[in-house]
């Protein structure tokens, strides 16, 4: 898990501690306080670790938009069938009177719960953009700076074999049979030519991108390493290899990405 991951996580686990500290100190019941916290915790779980992930691919948003809708619906549909419990139909203890006479509510307390669902929404999104945003900046810096180590460095002589450690074995990778990398967290698919499987390796993407020759394969995406020498066809968006994967191509890399396309023989 990378730096911004641990502290994105951290920030999260705060803010519900904190959340819940108020609440269960409100109520001066824990279990009471955590049920009622549940419902939110879930719906917050559910949108930021299956949802968000879709927003910012650009291709994917529609398909947010829809599987959002529906969690919302589903989350609005208990906070009307759930039922209410008594502290909630009253602000006031009983024998207590309001203000003025008796105590008057608001809002019904299912709208005051679908409110306060749709606001842990926006704050997940919120708090998701700011560490997207923190993490393409990153990404920026470290393609600008491995750029002008390649142009200060003398070129050495590019390795034709990369060996990876799988399944207490080392196996050697011709770079020549490379069709393209997959990031998944914390591990790569590494996908072969003439293999039905790819090769699944612990490895980060970006210590694998700096020990491939740059003049070889390329990064296109946050997830995504391809080999130069595999392009069938390319759009500004969108790069297809030779065996038909079409395989997107980031908003971070795509300039560096055009440069290379705007080569003479290419």
């Amino acid at each position: 898990m990378d730096t911004l991951r641990k502290r994105e996580t951290l920030l999260y686990v705060g803010l519900w501690a904190v959340v819940y500290a108020i609440l269960a100190l409100s109520m001066r019941n824990l279990k009471d306080a955590a049920l009622q916290l549940l419902p939110f915790l879930v719906l917050f779980l559910a949108h930021n670790y299956s949802l968000t992930p879709l927003l910012f691919d650009r291709r994917k948003r529609g398909l947010y938009g829809i599987l959002t809708t529906i969690l919302f619906g589903v989350f609005v549909f208990y906070c009307f069938q759930s039922g209410v419990r008594p502290q909630e139909l009253d602000p006031f203890p009983p024998g207590i009177p309001g203000p003025g006479g008796p105590p008057k509510r608001i809002l019904p307390p299912e709208i005051t719960k679908i409110l306060l669902g749709f606001l842990v929404l926006l704050v997940n999104i919120g708090v998701k953009s700011f560490f997207v945003a923190l993490r393409r900046d990153q990404e920026i810096a470290a393609l600008q700076t491995r750029s002008r180590r390649q142009k200060t460095e003398k070129p050495e002589e590019a390795p034709s074999v990369l060996n990876f450690k799988t399944d207490y074995k080392t196996v050697p990778v011709k770079l020549a049979d490379i069709l393209y990398i997959e990031s998944m967290s914390e591990y790569v698919k590494v996908y072969l030519d003439g293999q039905p499987q790819p090769l699944v390796v612990l490895y980060s993407l970006k210590k694998l991108v700096e020990q491939l020759p740059a003049g070889q394969f390329m990064r296109i995406h946050r997830s995504y390493i391809i080999a130069l020498s595999r392009i069938k066809e390319a759009t500004r968006s969108e790069v297809i290899l030779d065996n038909d994967t079409h395989l997107p191509v980031g908003d971070v890399y795509r300039p560096a990405f055009r440069e290379y396309l705007k080569q003479p023989g290419r």
